[in-house]
């Protein structure tokens, strides 16, 4: 994708537990590579990777109704050349997944349509729902202040984007 969008990549980890990782970015998310290989610049799974090399991708594109998946296998690799062709904000990825496809097909938009996923007005009302924060909070039981955990967590966002 050149411009921003969101990949899911799904994987399966010992024991049969899926993964799922969501990752975005402009122009670094995935991009055609040499040989109809895609290629991924985030690390995920990497540990479960030499083991279950099976993926699978789910490209939503904001606004756009109708979703692409793809089915294939990964690898991952440090080729420099390639990692430098990822770099965002002059950050070069540590690691590269690339993703031998060997399925891909459009997904109709029904359930994107029934989620209303691109109208405001079918959303749900977020102030039902807890913060990050506040779940991070409660879940790991900190004695911070939900105000201090949210600020760790803006930080993160500001500071380690890429």
């Amino acid at each position: 994708m050149k411009k921003p969008g969101l990949a899911i990549t799904s994987s399966l980890k010992p024991l049969r537990r899926t993964d799922l990782l969501p990752a975005t970015g402009h122009g670094s998310c995935c991009r055609p590579g040499p040989y109809g290989q895609g290629i991924h610049p985030r690390q995920f799974s990497e540990k479960y990777r030499l083991k279950r090399p099976q993926v699978g991708l789910l490209f939503v594109v904001p606004g756009k109704r109708e979703t692409l998946r793809a089915g294939g296998t990964a690898k991952i690799v440090r080729d420099d050349w390639l990692l430098e062709r990822m770099a965002v904000a002059g950050k070069k990825p540590a690691l590269a997944t690339v993703v031998t496809v060997d399925r891909v097909f459009f997904h109709c938009a029904k359930c994107v349509i029934r989620s209303s996923l691109w109208d405001p007005q079918g959303w749900p009302d977020g102030q039902s729902l807890s913060s990050l924060a506040q779940a991070v909070k409660d879940h790991a039981n900190l004695s911070d202040s939900v105000e201090v955990v949210q600020a760790g967590i803006d930080a993160s966002y500001r500071d380690r984007l890429y």
